[in-house]
């Protein structure tokens, strides 16, 4: 998640699409949808821990307020080649979950902001609050692992650190299980 990466955007968001907002912090989504919640079991955050923990933290900056047409608005970061990496490697790691269904060929990270179909606004009114905020360097330490916990809302089911040195996958699992009682 970066609300705490990046207060300021979080901020801007939080007042352009109220209802986003509450549905799931601003965030960069590596791999959705993933698995229903039924399906996460102890072994499938194992593997997600390992595959996190063998990747350093992600360093990149939001730069600048794009947009998929009629769509959403979205904050692009910036390189975007380890974001990318990351997510071609998960979904490599897990072929059973395409990236939104498969519907696209290249993932394209981005910070979503507004969805023009939640709320009537304008990209130019997107770039006008954001642009003055931007860029922002974000390091990210951890994914997150989300679950849908009501209709239309996300939190954080479990956090998986990058470089996790150390990493104990039987003390993970354990970690995993507790969570989830």
């Amino acid at each position: 998640m970066l609300d705490d990466a990046a207060p300021a955007v979080a901020e801007a968001r939080a007042e352009l699409d109220p209802a986003g907002a509450a549905r799931i912090g601003l965030h960069l989504t590596l791999l959705h949808p993933f698995v229903p919640r039924g399906a996460v079991t102890p072994e499938l955050v194992d593997g997600l821990l390992g595959f996190f923990a063998e990747r350093a933290p992600l360093q990149f900056a939001l730069v600048r307020v794009e947009e998929f047409p009629d769509v959403v608005a979205y904050v692009a970061p910036e390189p975007q080649g380890e974001l990318k990496e990351s997510m071609r490697s998960l979904w490599k790691s897990y072929p059973d979950t395409p990236p939104y269904g498969g519907a696209f060929d290249e993932p394209v990270p981005h910070a979503t902001i507004a969805s023009f179909a939640r709320v009537a606004i304008s990209l130019e009114r997107v770039r006008t609050r954001l642009t003055p905020l931007l860029p922002v360097a974000c390091s990210i330490g951890a994914a997150s692992l989300l679950e849908e916990y009501e209709p239309e809302r996300w939190r954080e089911l479990e956090a998986l650190p990058f470089g996790a040195s150390g990493w104990d996958r039987a003390g993970a699992s354990g970690v995993a299980a507790k969570s989830r009682s």
